[in-house]
C-alpha cells in the first residue's frame, strides 16, 4: 500500500483541524450554555429541596389517615393489619423519627402475641407473626426481647429455629441451615498403637489376685 505524499498528509491534517474547530464552536454555542445553566441550578438548590405546599398537605393527610387506620386495627385486635399499615406509614414518613411511635406499637403487638400464646396451644401463625414483629421492631427493647425468644417458639410448633421452615428433627435447626457436616472416618490399621505386642500383654493386669 503506497504511503501518502507530504502534500496529502498536510491536506488531511488541515481537514481534521477544520473539523475540530467546527466541533469546538458547536460545543461552545449550544452545549456550554446548557451546562452552565444546569450547574447554576444545582448550586442554587444544593440544600435539601423543599416540598411544595400541595405535596406537604397531601403527605400530612396521608399520615393522618394511616394513623387512624392503625388505631382502628388495634381496636379490632388485628396485629397483621397493624403491621401492614405501619409499613405503609414508614414509607410516607421516611427520614422522620418513629422511635416513640414504634415503642408504643411494639408493646401493643407483643401484648397481643402473648395473649394468643396464653390461650393454649401455640399456633404456627402466631409464631410467624412474632417473627414479623421482631423483624420490624428490632431496634426497640421489646422487639429485641421477642427476637431472642423466637428460636424456642419456632421449635415448639415444629419449625426450624432459623428459617421458619417446617422441621421436626432433634437438632436445633434444619439440615439446610446447619449445612454439611464432616463425618469422622473409621480408624485404620495405621491409626492403632505401634507398641510391642509382648510389652502390651505384660502391662495387662491379671484377671484375679493370687492368695497364699
Amino acid at each position: 500500500m503506497p504511503y501518502p505524499s507530504e502534500n496529502g498528509r498536510s491536506e488531511e491534517v488541515l481537514s481534521w483541524t477544520k473539523l475540530a474547530e467546527r466541533a469546538l464552536n458547536l460545543f461552545e454555542s449550544r452545549f456550554l450554555p446548557a451546562i452552565e445553566r444546569i450547574a447554576a441550578a444545582l448550586e442554587q438548590n444544593s440544600g435539601k429541596p423543599q416540598e411544595s405546599n400541595e405535596v406537604a398537605e397531601e403527605r400530612r393527610l396521608t399520615i393522618q389517615t394511616l394513623q387512624k387506620k392503625i388505631q382502628a386495627a388495634r381496636e379490632a385486635n388485628d396485629p397483621t393489619g397493624v403491621l401492614e399499615l405501619r409499613a405503609d406509614l414508614e414509607l410516607v414518613r421516611r427520614g422522620e423519627n418513629l422511635d416513640e411511635f414504634d415503642r408504643s406499637l411494639a408493646q401493643w403487638l407483643i401484648s397481643a402475641i402473648h395473649r394468643r400464646i396464653k390461650t393454649g396451644r401455640i399456633a404456627v401463625e402466631v409464631v410467624i407473626l412474632a417473627g414479623r414483629v421482631a423483624e420490624q421492631f428490632a431496634t426497640t427493647k421489646d422487639g429485641a426481647s421477642l427476637k431472642a425468644s423466637l428460636p424456642t417458639l419456632r421449635r415448639s410448633v415444629g419449625l426450624c429455629s432459623r428459617c421458619e421452615e417446617p422441621y421436626r428433627g432433634v437438632e436445633d435447626a434444619c439440615p439446610k441451615c446447619l449445612g454439611p457436616r464432616l463425618v469422622p472416618s473409621a480408624p485404620t490399621i495405621d491409626d492403632l498403637p505401634k507398641d510391642d505386642p509382648a510389652q502390651v500383654m505384660t502391662d495387662i493386669p491379671p484377671p484375679f489376685h493370687e492368695f497364699d
